[in-house]
């Protein structure tokens, strides 16, 4: 009988980090206009270090907001384990007796939102320089898959430092986003780059694929090939008029290590 393929699903927070706890998470990470949320539930705290976190982790301890870490890390025993969220803790509580678990959630940017910023270009400036310097402000890396001939006439924002990311995306042309600590530009209805991930009844797709105004969702077996923006291709014999190659726009994930959950549901849109 071959050995089973365990789970891991890792939870860090402030530099404490749970691994053998039961532990459950459910968030959705997407390409733009939906802000990257997850929820963590943590069960089997002793309670010297629940009571411990519930203060010490609370973005508003000490009398001010502060930025605290959350990331999720999730993969197989036999392979690689991959951050799948990273985002700003905004809040912390504990469940109802009698299974009390402690429950964290995030927003990706939350803290930026409470740092106020102005930025402007001069005229016929460049597109990845003006990204470049939102990214700075951000503290994020740059993806940049973005037309490097592309000037920007007129560029101007004033607002919080996570605003300056919309700021972007309203100049047109491209998608811009926020993926764990990356900003991401790219040309707009273009996917990534990487190979496709591909789905079908046999490689990981749950029942059957249901089209959409923009395009499919699918149910699939969680993998950590699944980013907002990848490349996705799918086939299905029930329903092959959902059968193609789709940008994977919002992914909303459910995950435990404990449980049978181990999901995801992608929506994605035609190419």
């Amino acid at each position: 009988m071959p050995a089973v393929d365990a789970r891991v699903l890792s939870v860090n927070i402030e530099g404490r980090t749970f691994t053998n706890h039961a532990i459950s998470c459910r968030g959705t990470v997407a390409t733009g206009g939906i802000v990257n949320n997850a929820t963590v539930r943590i069960h089997n705290v002793e309670r010297s270090v629940r009571d411990s976190m519930l203060l010490d982790i609370s973005p508003f301890a000490g009398g001010r907001q502060r930025q605290i870490s959350l990331e999720i890390s999730a993969g197989r025993m036999s392979g690689t384990v991959y951050p799948i969220f990273r985002g700003d803790v905004h809040k912390v509580s504990v469940t109802q007796p009698p299974d009390i678990a402690l429950e964290i959630s995030a927003q990706t940017g939350y803290y930026n939102r409470g740092i106020l910023g102005a930025g402007s270009a001069e005229k016929e400036a460049d597109y990845q320089r003006i990204c470049q310097a939102t990214a700075d402000a951000n503290s994020l890396n740059l993806e940049f898959a973005g037309d490097n001939s592309t000037k920007v006439q007129s560029y101007y924002y004033a607002g919080s430092r996570d605003e300056a990311i919309q700021a972007l995306y309203n100049l047109g042309g491209h998608d811009v986003y926020q993926d764990n600590d990356t900003l991401v530009v790219k040309r707009s209805g273009e996917p990534r780059r990487g190979a496709a991930v591909s789905f079908s009844s046999t490689s990981g797709m749950i029942g059957v694929p249901e089209l959409t105004e923009l395009g499919v969702r699918i149910r699939v077996l969680y993998t950590n090939e699944l980013a907002p923006g990848n490349l996705m291709s799918v086939s299905s014999s029930l329903n092959p008029a959902a059968s193609g190659s789709y940008e994977m726009y919002k992914i909303t994930f459910d995950l435990t290590n404990r449980e049978q959950a181990w999901y995801a549901v992608i929506e994605g849109r035609r190419l």
